[in-house]
């Protein structure tokens, strides 16, 4: 994926082992900068780990399902607008509540 003037690659959520919460965030790796970057401009709508993550069209990553511990499995999509910074939880949901998988573009 390409922002910032060089390639990165996202992450979202995930889970914090030594205060044992789940997480919101976002961060991101410049592979150019060999360097970790924290985007506190930007944070998930609901905090997940396990989830499943897809780049769509250059500017658009999909976040699909995950675990909540408040929640338990999540059937929620998210979509992070890459060139405009925002993240949208989305009205439409997965068939089923799905944590630990993998999704790809088919085109």
């Amino acid at each position: 994926m390409s922002a910032k003037g060089g390639t990165v690659i996202y992450t979202f959520g995930g889970y914090e082992n030594i205060e044992k919460v789940q997480l919101k965030g976002c961060e991101y790796y410049s592979i150019t900068e060999d360097k970790w970057y924290v985007n506190d401009k930007v944070q998930l709508n609901v905090a997940r780990s396990m989830s499943s993550c897809c780049l769509f069209e250059e500017n658009l990553i999909f976040i699909f399902g995950g675990y909540s511990k408040e929640l338990g499995t999540l059937s929620s999509i998210e979509r992070y607008d890459i060139d405009h910074n925002r993240m949208t939880l989305l009205d439409i949901k997965m068939t089923i509540p799905l944590r630990r998988f993998a999704t790809c573009k088919i085109s």
